[in-house]
């Protein structure tokens, strides 16, 4: 190739000497081709320098691997195989790594796509994401903390990664997922329930694959970093302050009606967010306070049922919260659910504006048994599990283009506790995860501890909201040809969820803590 351009840009220079006619074309001609030979150059230190950076990264990663395998070893096996394990496991830190580990994998991709980029979009390579790694590689260790903190946050402004280096970004945060899947494999193996059965994972606390160590703290600390503190962030601070300071008020037979009227009295300055929360308290807190301060506390009694719980005292909640802060439409009492209608059944579903179904919840009364608890839980995560597939399935065959992180929103009330979470299916898994629980109050004291769980259920309800709305839009775009093709092939693959036969409830068997 070298000597190719060498030999070009000698004809042009006799040709300059040859015919002074064409002399100005030549040079120009003649300097272009100097300018691609400069390029093709540069290029190619780029990419030297690019697996430089990559052999480092891999080497780093191995020695990780090998120190957490090293401290597994001892723990487990005692120190007699250390030997055997410094062995295997130093051999991973001096090669490449190969294999099917998770992070082996998101490494071998980004591997792929750095060499794809650097022949197929190599200005863009040139000039964003190679420049800025070198550059920051090379010069890092002469400044200051402040000075890198400033040139990063100007190189991180002016960078445009492509949408596949995006993506494999954005891969780095359900890395935590793919370590748990043979987790969830092995979990399987031991405790066959009605959830496994299903390739569903209860990542919960009160779950037998969290009590019993299937996975390690450090796993559940990423897994709560991950998918819950981010949404704890849609809360606004001023929100969480108001709910706090009207909850630590002194509440009584002869006040409540009072300090209910003062929601209404709007300050000055206060956000939107702050006057919905205001307008929701007012309209769903009366039956509370009735309930409370009234000599026959039916959030006590063991004759209230199930049907005038939710509708007196959670389905007004809920239908308040959604509709302000989620935008989506609930509706409380026993519904069919549109991916199972002749026997899935649940006690509230909650609908996008498109009328796809997101949120299911499951109630009992205020004083049921511990059996309960564990039904409505496999039968909310099952109905969760089945609205993704109805929805990826009728995103397919409408030729909409299929979300590419699909979640389904639960709610449980079991007696007066409730439980926030959802789920989410990656890597043909069903991950359900706790966001939050809390009581529901049933007696002046509690009542200061309601401002929690409310400031959940308005970050939950943000979630609810943000996703939904990133979903609809994602749908408008219509999928190409070959996209199409291939989401039919994704949702042929989940048509094992089709309608289960109606039956009786039974006790299913224990694996959670009630």
């Amino acid at each position: 190739m070298i000597d190719e351009f060498k030999h070009a840009i000698k004809v042009e220079l006799y040709r300059i000497k040859d015919c002074k006619g064409m002399k100005q074309n030549s040079r120009t001609k003649a300097g272009s081709l100097l300018k691609s030979f400069e390029n093709i150059m540069k290029r190619q230190e780029i990419i030297t320098e690019l697996n430089t950076i990559r052999r480092e990264i891999d080497s780093e990663k191995a020695q990780k691997i090998y120190a957490s395998a090293i401290k597994e070893k001892v723990s487990l096996d005692g120190v007699d195989e250390i030997d055997n394990s410094l062995a295997k496991y130093k051999k991973m830190g001096e090669v490449e790594l190969e294999g099917n580990h998770p992070n082996q994998r998101f490494e071998s991709r980004k591997r792929n796509i750095l060499q794809k980029d650097s022949y197929e979009n190599e200005e863009s390579i040139t000039d964003t994401l190679s420049s800025s790694m070198i550059k920051k590689k090379r010069s890092k260790e002469s400044k200051t903390e402040e000075e890198i903190d400033v040139d990063d946050e100007e190189e991180i402004d002016k960078t445009k990664y492509s949408s596949e280096l995006a993506q494999l970004l954005d891969e780095n945060s359900v890395d935590v997922f793919d370590s748990l899947s043979e987790t969830f494999a092995e979990y399987s193996k031991d405790y066959l329930d009605d959830l496994t059965k299903e390739r569903i994972a209860d990542l919960s606390p009160e779950s037998y694959m969290y009590l019993k160590k299937f996975y390690s703290q450090e796993v559940w600390d990423r897994i709560v970093a991950l998918e819950c503190e981010p949404v704890d962030k849609y809360g606004p601070a001023d929100v969480k302050a108001f709910l706090t300071d009207y909850f630590n008020r002194n509440f009584s037979y002869t006040s409540w009606q009072s300090d209910l009227e003062s929601l209404l009295d709007f300050q000055e300055g206060e956000s939107h967010d702050v006057r919905r929360t205001r307008i929701m308290l007012h309209q769903v807190l009366p039956s509370y306070f009735e309930a409370i301060f009234s000599s026959h506390n039916a959030l006590k009694s063991t004759e209230t049922y199930e049907a005038p719980y939710g509708v007196e005292y959670i389905y007004p909640l809920l239908q308040a919260v959604l509709r302000h802060f989620g935008e989506i439409s609930f509706a409380g009492g026993d519904h069919p659910v549109a991916a199972a209608p002749s026997c899935e059944r649940s006690d509230g579903i909650g609908k996008t504006k498109s009328g796809r179904e997101l949120v299911s919840i499951e109630l009992s009364r205020p004083v049921a048994d511990k059996e309960k608890r564990v039904y409505d839980h496999v039968q909310l995560c099952r109905t969760l599990k089945d609205m993704i597939n109805h929805n990826l399935i009728s995103d397919a065959l409408s030729q909409r283009s299929l979300t590419s992180v699909p979640r389904t929103f639960g709610l449980q009330v079991h007696q007066r506790m409730m439980y926030l979470g959802w789920i989410r299916f990656y890597n043909g898994v069903y991950w359900y995860l706790q966001y939050a629980k809390g009581y529901i109050p049933a007696s002046p004291e509690e009542l200061k501890n309601f401002g929690s769980i409310l400031f959940d259920l308005i970050c939950w309800s943000k979630d609810i909201g943000k996703y939904a709305s990133e979903y609809e839009k994602g749908c408008e775009r219509k999928p190409s040809r070959k996209s199409s093709a291939m989401n039919l092939q994704k949702a042929f693959e989940l048509k094992d969820s089709k309608a289960r036969v109606s039956q009786k409830k039974r006790k299913y068997k224990a694996y959670m803590i009630t």
